[in-house]
């Protein structure tokens, strides 16, 4: 049966209302009617809006481009247009489903289930292909929008704990514990919006999922993972994963990843803490608490790109490409995150649990690839700077600002600047560059280094550009002033002129020197005035200059006797009455005589007295130092002066010419005649034509290499003598000269050689001409074809013979000795055998091929030529009647034994060419 829709105005109940009829002429079919589908939503909609009032409008009305299609018609299927179950509910599209009192559900198997045990909780919103808003507890207004969009409103602790409303809740039992609301409405449901999108209740998700079954921080990416059974939470952004309570999330490809499922008892116990309060903003940022302590990731906070935060909390990243690890420590708020508590007790709360606990980790990171692992409570502002602490040693309280510092094992280590590292430290202060310290506590190093210089001291105090201390204790202040010599130093005594006896701290130092300046270099001293300073009054103060002159005037008016000596100037005299006479240098006026005492003219109405020159002298800009074995005279100040020792003449960043020998300070001699003997030197001039020369025997040299390369590569053929002429080419490369040769080898026979060959290339030619000749006894081993030819052209006459010779004896003939190639022992042929023997006795030939001649059966003509070969070879002289008789089978070759075994079979063998021999 089929009905037509229609919507009228229905003056009764003052609104529109749609109605039906039967339509006989309509049939059933699969697609429900567009026009249906419109006049349902738009009664809907018109309703929604309040139009009841209108003046009458129009009997019906007609719509268009709207249509849902459906394969299903079961009782589930929505066919019957019955998938809207409550109240003033709507459910469009196939197994749509809105079971509470105002609920939307459009698309296709959108359901909102209305399966709590409450009657509130009204006007959700589910829309999408499988877009579900369900629950485990009370139904609460909530909204589902996307494929695959789900809500999942819960009734547990986290609903109860994290409300905030503790009036809407039954107070906390230990058993049977009743976590359900009194007003549902007062709870917040879920919203979800996007493909795979997923929340609990008060809990936001916006943006798609779609990366199931890739790797994020560390982790493989599933349902169960991205379904974070959480409340409060809020996620924004494309393919970003929340799982924390009250966590917030803002970017896409971000990731918070933790170990609580949900499933409650020991698992809540344990991780549910993990991430609360978490806060991400960015993309492709992750917060990693998987695997670690419940604390781990609460309170984290990252805002930038790219940054890592694993297993630490209290932590905060603003920036790009920073990684903070291990920097962990306990928060424990009071009676848990759960508790029902109101929100002013809750952030109340809070605040006392962060403060108690140090904040937790409390690492800070601002800039980009800042590195922090095991540590605790330090900050690292800019760029690559680094700060680790091991599992059991971890680093803490630091402050690092700058650029790739780097801080290990270290505790209160304060350092700002660029390139410096500290180990094992403890309560020091670095600012400036390149500064390392190791093993330092209590130092303060403030000013850069030219190159990195490490201290390995403590309680030292290095102020100024490459100032450095080496001692413990000790202090530099000022540019290159070095601090190096220890406590310990007894002072100078003048009186005795050497270091004092006493021992007391007066007179011997009790920590390492200041220092503001440098003596390290003997010929480069850094010294400076300390001004300002005030008249000392206590032993171990230091005295001005003033303090110097009021003594100098005292000792003008001791009376007779007074001796003064070392005060840097020549001929001081010394008058007996001050008010008349006063100390006066002659270095104004005349010139005393050299020598260690001055004599005045004797003068009855004055007094003489003694006045000695000082080892030390200083005139002007020229100091002399009398000394003894440190005669020195040094003219000049600061930078450029010149020194005269008893080892020679200085000049500072010059010259110097000394016993050791004339070390010209990286300066020009010039002026230098040309040399004539082995030991002078030389001038430019004939060092240029010395490296002229050499340059060209270095190309010479590459010529050569090139053409000898060249010449290597040609070899000739083994021996034929048939082609008795080779041609050969090769080419060659020597540092970057090249040649080619080529060469022609002309054999004549297998023991001569004669070569020629020649290269060209690189503007030289180079030529070589040969003859190799083989001397000795030699092998007589044969290539020769020609001898092999007929030896095996007569191998197969004989072996024709023996062919025919066997066909006869097959057929009962007798075989002829002479077509077996036999010498028969007949009486024509006794003299051979005579022959042979009387050579058996002279011992000249053995038997063949037994090595025994016992005479007792014919030979073979081939044996005969062996055995006759055999004794020629000893020197025998063979008689002419003989040689003719075997002269074919002599002069073929023949096969000997080289080497026997044990058992006297041969092992090594020869092919031979028989030498032919004349009879003597």
């Amino acid at each position: 049966m089929n009905r037509v829709f229609k919507i009228i105005w229905n003056k009764s109940k003052c609104c529109f209302s749609v109605v039906s009829e039967i339509a006989k002429n309509h049939k059933k079919t699969k697609v429900v009617s567009k026009k249906t589908l419109v006049l349902f939503v738009s009664a809907f909609l018109v309703g929604s809006m309040g139009i009841a009032h209108a003046e009458d409008p129009a009997a019906s009305l007609t719509a268009h481009y709207v249509s849902v299609k459906g394969e299903s018609q079961d009782n589930k299927s929505n066919y019957k247009n019955d998938g809207a179950k409550g109240k003033g509910a709507v459910a469009i599209g196939e197994k749509a489903l809105a079971s509470k009192g105002g609920a939307v559900s459009i698309g296709r198997n959108a359901h909102i289930g209305g399966n709590g045990g409450n009657t509130s909780g009204e006007g959700s919103v589910a829309i999408g292909d499988n877009s579900l808003i369900t629950t485990n507890g009370l139904d609460l207004a909530s909204i589902a929008i996307g494929k695959n969009a789900k809500v999942l409103n819960g009734s547990g602790k986290q609903e109860r704990g994290l409300s905030f409303t503790p009036d809407n809740f039954a107070a906390p039992r230990f058993f049977r514990d009743d976590t359900l609301p009194k007003n549902a409405d007062k709870v917040p449901g879920g919203i979800a919006i996007g493909t795979n999108s997923y929340a609990r209740t008060g809990s936001i998700q916006l943006g798609h999922h779609t990366f199931a079954g890739y790797k994020m921080g560390g982790i493989d990416v599933t349902n169960a993972n991205e379904e974070a059974n959480i409340v409060g939470m809020t996620t924004v952004g494309t393919n970003t994963y929340n799982k924390g309570a009250l966590a917030n999330m803002y970017g896409a490809y971000s990731i918070i990843t933790g170990d609580f499922t949900g499933a409650g008892g020991m698992n809540s116990l344990n991780y549910g803490p993990q991430n609360f309060g978490a806060n991400v903003v960015g993309s492709l940022n992750s917060i990693r608490s998987k695997g670690h302590d419940g604390s781990s990731g609460v309170a984290n906070s990252i805002v930038g790109v790219a940054n890592t935060v694993e297993n630490a909390n209290g932590t905060l990243v603003y920036g790009a490409g920073n990684k903070i690890t291990n920097s962990i420590k306990h928060i424990s708020p009071e009676a848990g995150f759960t508790t029902l508590k109101s929100w002013e007790d809750t952030v109340t709360g809070l605040q006392t649990a962060i403060k108690n606990s140090k904040s937790g980790g409390a690492v800070l990171a601002i800039g980009g690839g800042n590195v922090a692992d095991y540590v605790l409570h330090s900050q690292l502002v800019g760029v690559n700077n680094t700060v680790t602490g091991t599992e059991n040693k971890v680093s803490e309280y630091n402050m690092v600002d700058g650029y790739k510092n780097t801080v290990t094992n270290g505790t209160h280590v304060t350092m700002i600047g660029s390139e410096n590292t500290a180990t094992d430290s403890e309560s020091t202060l670095v600012m400036g560059d390149k500064q390392k310290v190791t093993k330092v506590k209590h130092g303060v190093l403030l000013g850069s280094q030219d190159a990195e210089k490490e201290t390995t001291v403590s309680d030292v105090v290095a102020i100024g550009h490459n100032a450095y201390v080496g001692k413990e204790g000790g202090i530099a202040l000022g540019s290159y002033s070095i601090a190096s010599i220890d406590k310990g130093i007894i002072g100078y005594d003048p009186l005795t002129g050497k270091a004092s006896t006493e021992t007391s701290a007066i007179w011997k130092a009790t920590q390492a020197a200041l220092s503001v300046g440098s003596t390290e270099d003997k010929n480069n001293l850094i010294t400076r005035q300390i001004t300002g300073v005030a008249a000392g009054t206590e032993d171990t103060d230091a005295v001005n200059v003033a303090q110097l002159k009021a003594l100098e005037k005292k000792l003008s008016k001791g009376g007779s006797n007074v001796e003064v000596v070392g005060d840097k100037k020549t001929g001081i005299v010394v008058e007996k009455d001050p008010k008349e006479n006063t100390s006066t240098p002659s270095t104004g006026g005349t010139t005393p005589s050299t020598g260690g005492t001055t004599t005045a003219p004797v003068d009855e109405s004055k007094t003489v007295y003694k006045v000695k020159l000082d080892k030390k002298v200083d005139v002007g800009n020229i100091s002399i130092d009398g000394s003894e074995n440190q005669e020195t005279i040094t003219i000049g100040k600061g930078d450029n002066n010149v020194i005269v020792n008893n080892t020679g003449l200085t000049i500072k960043d010059g010259p110097s010419v000394t016993k050791n020998g004339i070390n010209a300070g990286n300066k020009k001699i010039t002026n230098v005649a040309d040399a004539t003997e082995d030991s002078d030197a030389v001038n430019y001039k004939q060092l240029k034509q010395a490296t002229q020369g050499m340059a060209e025997v270095s190309g010479e040299m590459n010529h050569v290499g090139a053409h000898s390369a060249a010449l290597a590569a040609l070899h000739p053929l083994d021996f034929d003598p048939d082609e008795k002429l080779d041609i050969a080419a090769g080419v060659g490369n020597y540092n970057g000269s090249n040649a080619v040769a080529i060469g022609a080898y002309y054999r004549p026979n297998e023991s001569t050689m004669i070569s020629v060959g020649g290269s060209f290339g690189s503007g030289k030619n180079m030529v070589n001409a040969g003859v190799s000749v083989k001397v000795g006894q030699g092998n007589n081993v044969s290539r020769s074809r020609i001898a092999m030819a007929k030896e095996i052209k007569d191998m197969r006459a004989e072996l024709e013979t023996f062919r025919k010779a066997f066909a006869g004896i097959s057929q009962g003939e007798k075989v002829d000795p002479i077509k077996m190639k036999l010498f028969p022992d007949v009486e024509e042929n006794h003299w051979a055998y005579e022959y042979v023997k009387e050579l058996v006795k002279q011992g000249a030939i053995e038997g063949y091929p037994d090595g025994t001649f016992k005479g007792d059966r014919m030979m073979t003509r081939y044996e005969f030529a062996a055995m006759l070969y055999k004794a020629m070879q000893k020197g025998i002289n063979v008689n002419k009647k003989i040689l003719d008789e075997f002269e074919v089978e002599l002069e073929r070759f023949r096969i000997d034994v080289i080497a026997k075994d044990k058992d006297g079979n041969p092992t090594i063998e020869r092919i031979r060419v028989n030498e032919k021999k004349k009879a003597k």
